[in-house]
């Protein structure tokens, strides 16, 4: 949520703020100041605010004289003005440091001053303060921004407030407002920084503002839950409905398929990746292991599909290219990669140049055009909610971004520290049960994953309210992680680029293009003109053609998009292993897909 941007602008041309604006830079000309607007009562902090300006006229004396905080005080009941203790710490100020000219803290109630009164404030002020206790969102913050666009000055602003959550507010000076000592510190740095610095820190707030307005909010709102009704809408498909994959059925059509094109995906269905916390630790220690390493079986089959001349293989992953995929494409080079979920895609190798470098095979970044500043922020992002889960970790890679933030088994509630077959008996004096110990234990990893379960969709919340509008990101939430990645590439995406004419796949010299040169998503709305791939005229060159030989496109995996798109070529089968409701053809368990594909792999 924000402000109405365009109405504030509107406001500050009026006249009379521009008269106020000269009237307080002639009655404070060489002075420094400190402007807040709150409440007084105890949540808003406006004593701890006073106390730590105090401390600052204390702790530098060459400011006294020179520094005046302006604080505006809201209507509220006197028993919280009170409460709030404000007016003895004012009254002791003033009387501590005033001089016949100078008064350190002015202190104004709000039927003092005039709305036009308080944009001229805001306009003129070398720095904004909010100390509050707890709090949401703090717009008065947003409207200091906006009017600060001539000086663009800094920020103080409490920890404990909802607007400190977002990425873009992160440029502000943060506080607690219960160490005086360290508020003191923040209002020396923002009144002594440079002018670039103070710019740079404004551009960033002034970015969030401007897009996360109140507009926007609606907007986001109403497309995620489009977004969700959709999705469940897919969901409640039965699955049970959908037949288990009919391999007899299946072999003749790929028999006599005179080419045919078969999509895989990597993780989950050709390969069961151990995610243990000790195969995550030998991964980051040493690079190697279980993570890292893809079973032989896995290689062998790929390698029995590809020295098929009919087959042209690809496998689709979400791995970055270091590491398992860089492996895979060592060992078995004829077969194409999709890495990064579409990010980048490695082309196959067709055959040996004469000096015998590999022919076609090299890695394609799909993304090259996009703008990677959104990762930083991110990375800030996870990093805080890193710091209050227990075992959680950031994985960052080459396009993309995974938190991890729990390491057990992902429908278990039993930590990975302890093994879940090993019950050890604790002694008593009295003959209880053994596992009594276990039940405990388990409570208390259940409780754990459930804060990080938590604190998982908290932290989606934040990446996608702060960058996730500005910068064009999308959020893959898995059972024990999620993913952040660019919006507009996608698995299918990547296909796109397979199945259209100049795509990677249909002339590997031909080098492929990023996003920003070639709209390859835009195949799927051209290959059903003239009703479906299968009937695609030799003329538009079209990846997929049956008109003139049989082509069979064979998908196995669980990106539902995919599958729903790849539905609309002629010759596809597709094949879901996601054990929820599809609208692919055929199901299968993950744990049948290499015996599938051995099957088919000796079919000659």
């Amino acid at each position: 949520m924000g402000i109405d941007v365009h109405a504030l602008r509107e406001k500050k041309r009026n006249p009379e703020v521009q008269y106020w604006v000269q009237l307080l830079r002639q009655r404070y000309a060489g002075m420094k100041l400190i402007v807040g607007r709150d409440k007084l009562d105890e949540i808003q902090g406006v004593r701890h605010k006073i106390e730590a300006f105090e401390h600052f006229l204390k702790a530098n004396p060459e400011f006294q004289g020179k520094v005046v905080l302006i604080q505006v005080a809201l209507q509220t009941t006197e028993s919280n003005e009170l409460a709030g203790g404000v007016s003895d710490v004012v009254a002791r100020i003033n009387s501590a440091f005033s001089t016949l000219t100078y008064q350190p803290v002015v202190f104004l109630h709000v039927q003092e001053v005039t709305f036009s009164q308080y944009l001229a404030l805001l306009t003129v002020a070398d720095a904004f303060m909010v100390t509050s206790l707890r709090e949401g969102m703090a717009l008065r913050t947003h409207e200091y921004v906006e009017c600060q666009e001539e000086r663009k000055r800094a920020l103080i602003l409490s920890e404990f407030t909802g607007t400190y959550s977002y990425s873009g507010f992160r440029s502000c000076f943060a506080v607690n407002p219960y160490d005086t000592r360290g508020t003191a510190k923040a209002i020396y740095q923002a009144l002594t920084m440079s002018d670039e610095e103070a710019a740079s820190r404004w551009q960033d707030l002034h970015n969030h503002v401007v897009t996360q307005t109140a507009q926007a909010f609606v907007t986001s709102f109403l497309t995620r839950c489009l977004r969700a009704h959709t999705e469940h809408a897919s969901l409640s498909i039965d699955p049970s409905l959908v037949p288990p994959l009919d391999l007899p059925r299946l072999i003749p059509k790929y028999r006599h398929s005179t080419t045919r094109l078969v999509f895989v995906d990597f993780e989950g269905c050709l390969w069961v990746r151990d995610m243990s916390k000790s195969a995550m630790i030998e991964m980051m220690r040493t690079g190697k292991g279980p993570m890292v390493e893809p079973p032989e079986a896995t290689m062998q089959v790929l390698e029995k599909l590809a020295d098929d001349p009919k087959n042209e293989i690809w496998v689709l992953s979400g791995l970055p290219v270091k590491g398992a995929l860089e492996r895979l494409a060592q060992r078995v080079p004829s077969v194409g990669i999709v890495a990064e979920n579409g990010c980048f895609v490695k082309t196959r190798e067709t055959g040996k140049k004469s000096n015998g470098q590999a022919n076609g095979a090299r890695w394609i970044n799909m993304v090259a055009n996009l703008d990677f500043a959104w990762k930083g922020p991110c990375i800030e992002i996870l990093n805080y909610f890193t710091e209050r889960t227990p075992g959680s970790f950031v994985e960052e890679r080459a396009t993309s971004i995974v938190w991890r933030f729990w390491t057990g088994p992902p429908d278990s509630t039993v930590s990975i520290d302890d093994d879940p077959t090993i019950t050890t008996p604790t002694t008593t004096t009295n003959d209880t049960s053994p596992t009594t110990a276990t039940v405990t234990s388990s409570q208390s990893h259940y409780s754990d994953r459930s804060w990080a379960r938590r604190q998982a969709a908290e932290a989606q919340n934040h990446i996608f309210d702060s960058l996730g509008e500005r910068y064009g990101l999308r959020i893959v939430p898995g059972q024990n992680s999620f993913l952040v990645l660019p919006n507009n590439i996608s698995r299918s995406t990547a296909v796109g680029t397979i199945l259209h004419p100049g795509g990677p796949a249909c002339s590997p010299l031909g080098g492929g293009a990023g996003v920003g040169d070639a709209d390859y998503d835009g195949y799927w709305s051209s290959v059903t003109i003239g009703g479906g791939a299968g009937r695609t005229s030799s003329s538009t060159g079209g990846r997929v053609s049956s008109a003139v030989d049989s082509t069979l496109v064979l998908a196995i995996g669980g990106d539902e998009k995919l599958l729903r798109r790849l539905n609309e070529l002629d010759d596809a089968e597709t094949v879901s292993t996601s054990r929820r409701g599809t609208d692919a053809k055929w199901k299968l368990d993950p744990r049948e897909v290499l015996g599938v594909l051995e099957a088919l792999a000796q079919v000659r």
